[in-house]
């Protein structure tokens, strides 16, 4: 999810054609999971939207599906480990200024 999120705000600056190895790794992981996904992307939806699409589906399963699967209770995305470590460390820098 947060992978096609980056991929997103990159390709608004970024070319995807760039040279920069981390920004290549980026586009190509994101590239497979699009081509993966790619059935059951609307045909209607803006080629540049489709990152957005596949982390909305990506976090419908993070956040409903496998919780369901695992009998894991979440009441709130703060719930979820990686959500919990990025929200301390945004309250972090707030506490910062």
């Amino acid at each position: 999810m947060w992978l096609m999120i980056a991929r997103f705000l990159l390709l608004i600056f970024v070319s995807e054609q760039t040279r920069l190895p981390v920004l290549r790794h980026i586009m190509a992981m994101g590239g497979r999971l699009l081509r993966w996904v790619a059935i059951v992307t609307p045909s209607w939806l803006n080629a540049r939207s489709h990152d957005l699409y596949l982390a909305l589906l990506l976090f419908l399963a993070r956040y409903y599906a496998l919780p369901a699967l695992a009998n894991y209770d979440v009441r709130l995305i703060s719930a979820l480990p990686m959500e919990a470590k990025l929200a301390s460390l945004a309250s972090g820098l707030v506490a910062l200024f």
